[in-house]
This record gives C-alpha cells, sequence and structure tokens, in this order.
C-alpha cells in the first residue's frame, strides 16, 4: 500500500507541477520553481534595502505571506 501512495504522489506531484508553470502565475514567486531559488529572491530583497539606504530613500515593505 505504502509504494502505491508514493506513486501516486509522485504522479500528483508532477502533475501540480506542470499545471502550475502553465498557469498564469505571478514572477514574483521564486522558491520551488524551476531556475528561481529562495536564496535569489532573499538576495533581490537584501540589494533592494541596500540600495534605498545608500540612496537614503524611504523604503515601504508589504509582506502577503499566510498565517495560519
Amino acid at each position: 500500500m505504502s509504494t502505491e501512495f508514493n506513486t501516486m504522489m509522485n504522479h500528483y506531484t508532477k502533475l501540480a507541477a506542470k499545471n502550475y508553470e502553465r498557469s498564469n502565475t505571478s514572477d514574483e514567486q521564486w522558491g520551488g520553481r524551476n531556475h528561481r531559488s529562495s536564496t535569489d529572491a532573499a538576495m533581490i530583497k537584501l540589494l533592494g534595502y541596500e540600495s534605498a539606504r545608500v540612496n537614503k530613500d524611504t523604503l515601504i515593505l508589504m509582506n502577503y505571506d499566510a498565517r495560519w
């Protein structure tokens, strides 16, 4: 039973990933996507902070993370 479940979950995961990439996703989604790592997203955020600090700009950050 466990082998069948793992096979089904593997198939479902691949199918869900293909459907996600074919849908109209936001370019702001990073972690878990091909060629987009969460480390890259963190670096982009850090560079934005540093750019605002050097230019002495005001920076507003809005987080839309789901919290359960």
